[in-house]
């Protein structure tokens, strides 16, 4: 019994053993099928690559070549194996070198295509024109592993050199623009920002490689309504103005931009382009916010103020501007002395006073004049005031107006007229005594006595 158990055992274990190992078997037949269908494939495409007349090659993720057909190496003047990992980079030329790079990094930071026309320098000294188109090659988990490109020799295309001298002006020129200037596709991606954009904002190509960098960057909680309007500025056909927007900085700063847009010809790939300017009006929005806020502060005073302000012109005298106050203080409303002019409310005797040193004020020989002048009130009677006139001149140096602050001293006027006429018939009542004290025949005189002894005669009559 024993040993029919030992036997069924081992008749189990090598059944289980053999099963195992036709699995193994098939799965060694299938990988085996799999490299046999690689390598098949890696021939048919080396067969294919060799065939086309283009130059075709592979970067890694970090712009290093890991594969480059006969035709590429032709194009280069090189091996295959000389333009392997960075070597192909020495051979763009020179004057093109940094154009060709910043199109690499764009692609770099948006996992998109690349398409330009650009030249490279032979190991000969020749110089060839080529059309480089490169996609991106993404894992099955959509992670960039690198590119997948043709080079195209298009030498012997009249226009290439005039193509790329006119794209090549066109980036010098949006570059050496004094404003921002940003150009865009219709996918996001980010063509060019050039450096007055960056020096203000201090946001590079590579902080905003797509447009929804710079929106969320720029304009936080506002992004997406600013995102649908640059969306909406791709069917354009012609120059737009879109108005002001605050954007902010890298530095937290928020400046105030003027925007307008202008849609550009297609690229080779079919996506639209915009190019979008702008002027920074920060400085001029908070000069105009600070004059606002001078001028209502200026009103507030002119309004309150507890003396009479009057602007009024220097060539024909006619009120131009006057505060409640002075209004209060003739009598008239607003209204009828805006119908009047300065010397329409001056006492005819003071009228040749004023005209002499507002000249000078005028002039520039002075720069102000006080006077003790008359008005004459709406019911006649006369207002006594101590006036002060200025200039008020324009950003030319020419005068604007004149700039009157008035005070009314009438009571002042009144209390100094009656004590002229107090001090008036003191003297003559003196001047009567006197008369009468120098016709009483004897002397008359008046004597203080002191305790000191230092008694003093103050008066005696003349007899």
């Amino acid at each position: 019994m024993f040993a029919s158990v030992v036997i069924c055992g081992l008749l189990a274990g090598l059944a289980i053993t053999a099963i195992a190992n036709r699995r193994l078997a098939r799965q060694v037949n299938g990988c085996k099928q799999s490299e046999r269908r690689l390598r098949n494939l890696e021939q048919e495409y080396g067969s294919l690559t060799m065939a086309v007349s283009v130059g075709v090659f592979r970067l890694d993720r970090d712009l290093q070549n890991i594969y480059a057909n006969g035709q590429c190496g032709i194009i280069f003047g090189l091996s295959p194996d000389e333009i392997a990992g960075d070597g192909w980079l020495q051979y763009i030329y020179p004057g093109d070198r940094e154009s060709v790079m910043d199109h690499w990094q764009r692609a770099v930071n948006s996992s998109g295509a690349i398409s330009l026309e650009h030249r490279l320098l032979r190991p000969d000294g020749t110089v060839v024109w080529v059309h480089n188109r490169c996609v991106s090659e993404m894992d099955h988990q959509g992670q960039l592993v690198g590119y997948v490109g043709t080079l195209t020799d298009i030498s012997d295309r009249p226009h290439a050199h005039t193509l790329w001298q006119t794209e090549q002006g066109f980036r010098r020129a949006i570059q050496a623009a004094p404003f921002p200037v940003m150009v865009h596709a219709e996918d996001g991606e980010m063509l060019q920002i050039n450096s007055v954009w960056t020096e203000i904002t201090g946001y590079k190509h590579a902080d905003i490689p797509r447009v929804q960098d710079w929106t969320r960057r720029a304009y936080g909680d506002n992004q997406h309504t600013v995102q649908a309007l640059i969306d909406g500025l791709y069917p354009l056909t012609y120059r737009r103005d879109n108005g002001e927007f605050t954007v902010t900085t890298g530095s937290g700063d928020q400046r105030i931009w003027q925007f307008s847009s202008v849609p550009l010809e297609p690229l080779s790939d079919g996506r639209r382009v915009v190019m979008s300017m702008a002027a920074d009006v920060t400085d001029n929005r908070r000069a105009k916010a600070a004059l606002i806020e001078s001028e209502e502060r200026y009103r507030s005073i002119f309004a309150q103020a507890t003396v009479g302000l009057v602007n009024a012109s220097f060539g024909t005298m006619r009120l131009i501007d006057l505060n409640p106050r002075f209004c209060e203080m003739l009598g008239y409303s607003r209204e009828e002395l805006m119908e009047k002019t300065v010397l329409d409310i001056t006492h005819p005797e003071d009228q040749s006073k004023i005209l002499p040193d507002a000249q000078k004020v005028v002039d520039g020989k002075i720069s102000c004049f006080f006077h003790e002048k008359r008005y004459i009130r709406k019911d006649g009677s006369v207002l006594w005031s101590s006036t002060g006139v200025s200039v008020v001149r324009g950003g030319d140096g020419q005068p604007k107006h004149g700039l009157a602050v008035v005070q009314d001293i009438t009571d002042r006027k009144q209390l100094e007229l009656e004590r002229k006429k107090a001090e008036d018939q003191l003297r003559q009542s003196e001047q009567r005594f006197r008369n009468m004290v120098a016709n009483i025949p004897g002397e008359i005189f008046r004597y203080i006595f002191r305790s000191d002894n230092t008694d003093q005669v103050i008066y005696m009559s003349p007899g």
